[in-house]
């Protein structure tokens, strides 16, 4: 195996930076929101054990299935393989500026949803990032594991995407749906806005001690 992987403490470095900076900006409350940011942690882990550490997946395309794929970190870039395979020159470029670019954005969105929310204190936030999208946080998330599934696509990844996807998805409806329009501040100060009721403006309380709750203060919009 080439000397580029089993590289394990890279695997626990970047485990850990991307684990950490979801649960710093997305702190989940109930057991759903466990679950969710589980699988975006088993996701993580999955990917940059096969980045770093073993890479399973270009181990059974060429055992098992008999591609030619070397066992190299640009091996691992699966999408570039087969569009290099396809005639596209500038593959491997191309690649990792969509990749990155996905990531970055994710990184971006993220933060700048929970800084409009952070520095309103309690205020109505209705502009930025909030006039595009009720759910920013798990707008990023979307973006991180997509832009990093096209940089190392894997077996396991693939199949995690969709249903990371499909849980956030319904996350975010059911956490609408029971919050009526409200809002979660948790016990880092991080708030979280909860937008499925559009005849509602949503007011931003802060939270302090006890059980974290979802409150509403909003009166019927004039849209």
């Amino acid at each position: 195996m080439a000397a580029e992987f089993g590289n394990w403490g890279l695997v626990i470095i970047s485990v850990i930076l991307f684990t950490v900076f979801a649960l710093g900006f997305i702190i989940p409350f109930k057991k759903r929101d466990w679950r969710s940011m589980g699988v975006y942690g088993a996701f993580i882990v999955a990917l940059f054990t096969e980045m770093f550490g073993f890479p399973l997946t270009i181990y059974i395309l060429t055992s098992i299935f008999g591609f030619n794929i070397p066992f190299t970190l640009r091996g691992g870039h699966l999408f570039v393989n087969l569009l290099e395979k396809a005639g596209f020159a500038q593959a491997y470029v191309a690649v990792h500026w969509v990749s990155i670019a996905l990531i970055l954005a994710g990184f971006i969105v993220i933060i700048w949803g929970w800084k409009k929310i952070f520095f309103a204190k309690g205020g109505l936030v209705t502009d930025g990032i909030y006039r595009y999208s009720r759910h920013p946080q798990y707008l990023g998330i979307y973006c991180i594991i997509a832009g990093l599934l096209i940089m190392w696509p894997t077996f396991l990844t693939v199949l995690m995407f969709p249903v990371l996807v499909g849980m956030y998805y319904r996350l975010a409806k059911k956490r609408g749906a029971g919050s009526g329009g409200g809002v979660r501040r948790g016990v880092r100060g991080v708030q979280e806005k909860d937008w499925d009721v559009p005849a509602l403006s949503v007011k931003f309380h802060p939270y302090s001690g006890g059980a974290p709750q979802d409150r509403l203060e909003g009166k019927p919009s004039r849209t």
